[in-house]
């Protein structure tokens, strides 16, 4: 189709939406935004009645053309007294908006595409990443529209709480495939939240993360990991150890008695296959590029629900660079959790982020063995910063008693006996129980955590306050 060659009608629409806007400024409240006009003379006068409006100063030709021109000094008295002058009243308004719903569709995508040229044309060594994230905004913007917001009406929502009863009718719950996890979380890893999984160093917490990865990936479960400690050749060490059920310390011979390890790879590598998941190996990754192989998984695998697993969190670079908010180490983090959030709900997907306690054990003094789970974490052992548990939907802390046992208590005759159990507690949860801990039995040779039960097949869970001081 031919370009239009008049394209007056767009200013047209912009004028007669503009004044009307002079009359009751509150009609930009549900339906404009400032991108929602093609034209930057435009632009700077809809701003400039906002701020008119939110000084309760009257609008007319005097205030109006002096607010415009301080923020585009091109504008004259011509062209506010024009926009004035026009004859409109709000029936008008529908059928303008709906031209200038086409025309800024047109301006943001112009706006997209300079910034995609710009990049090509750079000298500098082509970004993928930001080149797919504009592609990817130039599609929302095809998609949405000039839609400012997300406005539901009450009936809109129960209309959706209904469609997720229906979804949890057929068992549609997502699920960790965890005997604990699934008991004890309400919403388990549903879409739109963000999961923290803390423990001090050598607890076990990586591990237990890549457990539930393993759990998710034989229950067919879209799931990615994203490693930012861990390296591809260390963890593949692990994820066979889990599955085989072979210590990994029988993986580093040599010669023919390795034969049938490779055998057992090959075979796995058959079996998984078609599962529908990912392996991101970047030690200094940022959350826009997790952010954009989010997306071309979910692309790849046609699936529009991903659990995605970062582990470290605090290492993701907008959790480390200071100059995001003054050179304070809480605030940045702050914000990167903000953004985390955001993501979470943007990509629907549920982020279980891995992160570190504070070295608080190192420094407290226990008289006996029988007091080791006074090192149990809480709530504000977690390092850095407290905004990750405030913004974290479900905050879990990983333990375990003979860890801490064998560094304080080496000689204790009783060490021997001591069963090596991984405790997971709840210690957050916005729509359940907390203080609950689940235990597994945890075989450090193979990396695997086994939940715990009772004679009668029930799973073991105990109250923190029936084993705490």
């Amino acid at each position: 189709m031919a370009p239009r060659e008049n394209e007056d009608f767009i200013v047209v629409a912009e004028f007669q939406v503009l004044n009307l806007l002079t009359k009751n400024p509150t009609l930009s409240d549900i339906t404009l935004s400032i991108d929602s006009f093609p034209h930057k003379k435009a632009r700077a006068i809809y701003k400039a009645i906002l701020q008119l409006s939110e000084k309760g100063e009257v609008i007319n030709e005097g205030s109006l053309l002096r607010e415009s021109n301080v923020i585009e000094s091109t504008i004259d008295h011509a062209m506010v007294s024009q926009i004035l002058s026009y004859t409109t009243d709000e029936s008008n308004f529908k059928s303008a908006l709906s031209v200038l719903q086409e025309g800024s569709i047109k301006y943001r995508l112009g706006r997209i595409l300079t910034k995609i040229q710009e990049e090509v044309s750079s000298p500098d060594t082509l970004d993928a990443t930001f080149i797919s994230s504009k592609l990817y905004e130039a599609q929302e913007s095809l998609l949405n529209g000039s839609r400012k917001y997300s406005v539901k009406t009450l009936e809109d929502c129960l209309t959706e709480y209904e469609e997720e009863l229906l979804l949890r009718q057929k068992g549609i719950q997502y699920p960790f495939n965890d005997l604990f996890l699934d008991r004890m979380l309400v919403r388990k890893a549903a879409p739109g939240q963000v999961i923290l999984l803390a423990g001090a160093t050598g607890t076990g917490k990586s591990a237990y993360g890549l457990n539930l990865i393993c759990r998710m990936i034989d229950a067919n479960i879209p799931c990615m990991y994203f490693s930012l400690e861990m390296d591809t050749i260390s963890t593949m060490d692990r994820f066979v150890a889990m599955q085989s059920e072979i210590p990994v310390m029988e993986f580093y011979g040599s010669g023919a008695q390795l034969n049938p390890l490779i055998k057992q790879v090959q075979d796995y590598k058959e079996l998984y296959s078609n599962k529908q998941y990912a392996f991101i190996d970047d030690p200094s990754i940022s959350l826009e590029a997790i952010r954009h192989l989010i997306r071309e998984f979910k692309i790849q695998h046609k699936v529009n629900y991903v659990c995605v697993y970062i582990d470290l969190i605090t290492q993701v670079k907008e959790f480390v660079d200071l100059s995001t908010s003054k050179g304070t180490l809480a605030t940045t983090i702050e914000l990167a959790v903000n953004r985390l959030n955001a993501m979470a709900k943007k990509e629907n997907i549920c982020i279980v982020a891995i992160a570190q306690m504070n070295r608080t054990a190192d420094s407290m003094r226990i008289d006996n063995i029988d007091n080791i789970h006074l090192l149990r974490p809480t709530l504000n052992h977690v390092k850095n910063s407290g905004a990750l548990g405030e913004r974290s939907r479900i905050v879990l802390s990983v333990f375990r008693p003979k860890y801490y046992a064998s560094r304080f208590f080496p000689e204790d005759e009783n060490l021997e006996f001591m069963p090596d159990e991984l405790e997971v507690q709840v210690l957050k949860q916005s729509m359940g129980a907390v203080g609950t801990i689940c235990r597994y039995n945890f075989n450090g040779p193979t990396f695997t955590c086994r939940p715990l039960s009772d004679e009668g097949g029930n799973l073991e869970t105990v109250q923190a306050t029936e084993i705490s001081m």
